[in-house]
């Protein structure tokens, strides 16, 4: 029931809600009618993404924590999980000039990213592509780079994927 009132109000939640409408008049008649109410989302959530360490000025193989932090809110739904998928220009089953070294990624999740400070001695630096998700159904992303070496300044804004391959 939501009211007796000539206007009633109701918060409903996500989906669809049957109403049914009941008159009453004065000398005790009545009459009804069924409507249905659908709410749906269509705002995506609000996703925020940022590095504390941008440029990882070591390649010296360790893994480092780039203090990534993320968050997604949406207004339906509130505070939303999020989840990092990490990709690279070069390949990790390639040769660095000093051996292979693993794991090339360490714990993909905020708060905890660990990326290898490492390049291949013949290039410019590795760069990795960070893409943290909100939302149950992935409507909202954003984008971050992570550069290694000493040359350039990482972009922090959404950009293209590197051509290297996805992390583990």
């Amino acid at each position: 029931m939501v009211g007796f009132d000539a206007i009633s109000k109701v918060e409903q939640g996500l989906g669809t809600q049957s109403y049914i409408l009941r008159v009453i008049d004065v000398i005790g008649q009545t009459d009804e009618d069924t409507t249905q109410v659908g709410v749906v989302d269509t705002t995506p959530p609000v996703l925020s993404c940022s590095v504390v360490t941008p440029v990882l000025n070591q390649t010296n193989h360790n893994l480092v924590n780039v203090g990534l932090m993320s968050d997604a809110v949406d207004q339906c739904e509130g505070a939303l999980p999020v989840t990092v998928l990490v990709f690279a220009d070069e390949d990790d089953d390639e040769n660095t000039g000093d051996g292979k070294h693993s794991p090339d990624v360490k714990d993909i999740a905020v708060g905890c990213l660990r990326l290898p400070a490492e390049r291949k001695g013949n290039s410019d630096g590795r760069v990795y592509l960070i893409i943290p998700a909100g939302s149950r159904t992935g409507r909202s992303a954003s984008s971050l780079r992570v550069r290694t070496g000493t040359s350039g300044i990482p972009s922090t804004s959404a950009g293209s994927s590197p051509s290297g391959r996805r992390r583990r």
